[in-house]
């Protein structure tokens, strides 16, 4: 079932990013079809539930997406934004 529900939904509207479509919804995350709301290019939003990782790998999750933020190459998928709440991570990705 997925985890997109109202509040995830009023989290991401106050940020950049319209939800339209969901991509891939799994046991341990889900990605959706978003859009940024001020330059209209699709992007995507990958909700991962902060219960369903070990707090290592949370730290070890946290140090990689860093490193993604800084990456530029046409081979890795870039990473926009990252938002944290106290359930949720969410990741806005091309």
């Amino acid at each position: 079932m997925p985890i997109i529900d109202s509040v995830i939904s009023i989290v991401l509207a106050t940020r950049l990013v319209k939800v339209i479509l969901p991509i891939i919804v799994g046991r341990y995350n889900e990605i959706y079809e978003c859009y940024h709301r001020q330059t209209k290019q699709l992007r995507a939003v990958k909700i991962i539930p902060r219960d369903s990782i070990e707090k290592t790998i949370e730290e070890r999750f946290m140090r990689e997406i860093e490193v993604l933020k800084v990456m530029d190459h046409p081979n890795i998928v870039k990473l926009y934004e990252t938002y944290c709440d106290t359930k949720r991570m969410y990741l806005v990705m091309e």
